[in-house]
């Protein structure tokens, strides 16, 4: 797990290499919260289709 959490971590931050601390800290904020819009419409659309099914990554 330790490598698998790592490994996406870095994905994350190879777009942010040789930015100043504040503006890593703004490539990483924004990058999280679309992922929660991206689950959050994924969970909308269940909800529309009153499916039982668990949403996943």
């Amino acid at each position: 797990m330790t490598i698998n959490a790592s490994k996406c971590f870095n994905g994350i931050l190879r777009p942010a290499r040789g930015l100043p601390i504040q503006a890593l800290m703004c490539v990483t904020y924004y990058h999280i919260v679309g992922l929660f819009f991206k689950r959050q419409e994924k969970v909308e659309s269940l909800k529309q289709s009153r499916s039982t099914y668990l949403v996943s990554a």
